[in-house]
């Protein structure tokens, strides 16, 4: 299981919610909250930024377990920025000098 499916199933017991409450909240079914539990289908932007509200974490730690500090001190002098062309987003990652 994926960190987002994890984090997903440890939230979901910590407030004592079930699948299909977190799918009402979503506007999506109980089916499909066990899909991103178990990683077979991959919640939309809007989607994740709803159930870190829900959730009361940061959308870094529903991703990814790690707080945003935390990521930063594992990567190297690095900042990645997301550009949009059309409906294309590209990732540049730009080196600090």
């Amino acid at each position: 299981m994926l960190p987002l499916g994890n984090n997903i199933r440890r939230m979901l017991r910590k407030k004592k919610m079930s699948r299909r409450e977190l799918g009402d909240l979503l506007g999506v079914c109980e089916g499909s909250v066990s899909r991103y539990i178990y990683g077979e289908r991959e919640p939309n932007l809007s989607q994740l930024v709803k159930m870190a509200d829900i959730f009361g974490v940061s959308l870094d730690w529903l991703i990814t377990g790690k707080e945003a500090a935390d990521r930063e001190r594992l990567l190297p002098a690095k900042k990645y920025v997301l550009t949009v062309e059309g409906s294309m987003f590209l990732e540049e990652v730009i080196h600090e000098q």
